[in-house]
């Protein structure tokens, strides 16, 4: 990080936090967060420490401390440790020239280690922060929400027992999670989500040949447009058919992805019974299905 990165760094976070060290009980609850005021205010020190302060044992002294009184501040929830340091990051990196930004979040980041999170801890800290409306915040969250396996793709193992938590303890899922995953990866999403009820998704798991507990996704990549051979068009059709009736929003989203992944797969009935669904999420990705449809048939 250059000395100007720097400067506008400890400038903007100070102006952030209320440009003072001392806790300021005036800053706002945002993107779902309700800051500490003292967690708030060491941040800034301790990236001041890490950044400015050549290594010695003193300052390794100083940085340990303040890293176990930012644990002290949440009791050792890891949880809400990562959602006060998110909320000390959106606060003013949005701010920041876009080369910046990224030594910033590097920099950052780097407390994850002292801070002795795994990726776990990096889910559930930041999956509810995915309801948020605000755009430009979920932009900054995104990046670090990514889990990628050692052969480069992504990983939903945690996210779907989060899914399959929510779901048996609400009776739903979570909106902004379940948005991310399909846009993510739309041709592993409909595999996690065939994992979280057996029962519904038992006639589809069948003539696909999934077996509980398979990753790997046997319908070719988005848009592909065609089923492997060994399936029968007609009984998948068939399948979705049901699924499409059901109220579950999910369900539903499941079947207009699936749909939007193989438009060959569905048919009038289903186009009908989505159009009914009352979830934005299922309406977009008719509406887009309904014109990829309409093209190909001109």
């Amino acid at each position: 990080m250059t000395f100007m990165t720097r400067c506008m760094f400890f400038v903007l976070i100070g102006s952030a936090i209320g440009g003072q060290s001392n806790a300021d009980e005036s800053m706002p609850v945002q993107w779902g967060i309700t800051p500490i005021p003292e967690a708030q205010a060491t941040f800034p020190d301790l990236m001041t420490l890490i950044l400015d302060t050549p290594y010695n044992a003193t300052t390794k002294k100083l940085h340990d401390e303040k890293v176990a009184s930012l644990i002290q501040f949440v009791d050792g929830n890891k949880v809400a440790l990562l959602q006060q340091w998110m909320y000390c990051y959106a606060s003013y990196v949005s701010k920041l020239e876009l080369g910046r930004r990224s030594d910033v979040a590097t920099a950052m980041q780097g407390l994850w280690v002292a801070f002795d999170v795994d990726f776990e801890d990096v889910a559930y800290a930041f999956y509810p922060l995915l309801e948020e409306s605000d755009e430009k915040f979920r932009e900054l969250l995104i990046p670090f929400v990514v889990r990628g396996t050692p052969q480069g793709s992504i990983d939903f193992g945690v996210y779907e027992s989060i899914l399959r938590e929510e779901l048996e303890q609400r009776g739903d899922v979570p909106v902004g999670l379940l948005r991310y995953m399909y846009a993510k990866k739309p041709g592993i999403a409909p595999l996690t989500i065939m994992g979280l009820d057996d029962p519904i998704f038992h006639g589809l798991k069948r003539e696909l040949k999934i077996e509980k507990g398979d990753k790997n996704w046997p319908v070719p990549v988005y848009k592909e447009l065609a089923l492997p051979t060994y399936v029968s068009k007609a009984v998948v059709t068939q399948e979705l058919e049901k699924l499409s009736q059901r109220p579950e929003w999910w369900v539903q989203l499941f079947v207009a992805e699936f749909a939007a992944q193989i438009p060959d797969a569905s048919n009038e009935a289903i186009l009908n019974n989505l159009s009914k669904s009352a979830c934005p999420l299922v309406v977009e990705v008719l509406s887009d299905l309904v014109k990829h449809l309409t093209k190909t048939t001109k």
